[in-house]
């Protein structure tokens, strides 16, 4: 089973657009997978899952989209030229073990120029250092906005193509 991680709490992010269509993507080739949307992290998950004190609901997502994961894909939006606090801090809610002996694969997402290719880079190193088999090829979709549909959505033959390449490789790897 793989994840999809959209790694914001912004309500109706772009993050979470691209999430779902790698999502689709997944499920179009055979593979069973889940979302996990970082909007779904109880609201005080900071001050009770980061100190030992974890809660139901926390430990549910845990259970249902971490643990039983093969592989990871991150999708995470740019933030101040790096990955959202709400990620980071989810991470260190989480422990080590759920991750480690894994893989993921990572998508950035910005409305600058860069695609949070430093972002990636980053949270890179932290995978490694947690134990994670982290995919080669980061895919970085600059000026999001300009990928949208009309419609409230994201579309387009490129950024499908972009994440179809990725996901192909990743299930491969």
């Amino acid at each position: 089973m793989y994840t999809v991680i959209s790694a914001t709490h912004r309500p109706g992010s772009n993050t979470l657009k691209v999430a779902r269509i790698y999502l689709q993507i997944l499920q179009d080739q055979g593979i069973e997978a889940k979302l996990l949307s970082l909007e779904d992290l109880p609201h005080d998950f900071i001050f009770t899952d980061s100190f030992g004190k974890r809660t139901k609901r926390f430990q549910q997502i845990i259970d249902d989209y971490l643990l039983p994961a093969s592989k990871f894909i991150l999708i995470a939006p740019e933030y101040n030229g790096g990955m959202p606090g709400v990620f980071n801090a989810f991470l260190d809610a989480v422990q080590p073990d759920p991750f480690r002996g894994k893989k993921i694969a990572m998508v950035g997402v910005a409305s600058g120029r860069g695609g949070n290719s430093r972002g990636m880079d980053y949270q890179s190193n932290c995978f490694h250092y947690l134990g994670v088999d982290v995919y080669f090829q980061f895919v970085a979709l600059s000026l999001i906005q300009t990928m949208e549909d009309g419609r409230g959505g994201l579309g387009g033959e490129v950024l499908h193509q972009l994440l179809l390449k990725q996901a192909l490789g990743f299930i491969a790897y």
